[in-house]
């Protein structure tokens, strides 16, 4: 569904998984981070992305309609990620 935490108490470690953006909700990464790293966690950004061209399309057909909308969330995600 876009987001999930994943955490394994007896090793302390914990995933944290977000899609940029996700239903309307953009979260800010360096705000999970920050409060990862104010708990003890180490924490690092692991960026997974697909085709930026494959990515579009299926993001038209399940969860944004509106293809100029879509192509303007994408465009968020990708700077937010070149910061």
């Amino acid at each position: 569904d876009g987001h999930g935490v994943h955490a394994n108490y007896c090793a302390g470690s914990v995933v944290v998984h977000r899609s940029l953006p996700h239903g309307g909700c953009f979260a800010d990464v360096r705000d999970i981070v920050e409060g990862l790293r104010d708990s003890g966690f180490a924490a690092s950004i692991i960026v997974a992305t697909r085709d930026p061209g494959a990515s579009l399309r299926t993001k038209i057909q399940r969860h944004q309609r509106d293809a100029n909308a879509a192509a303007d969330e994408q465009a968020l995600a990708l700077a937010a990620l070149a910061e």
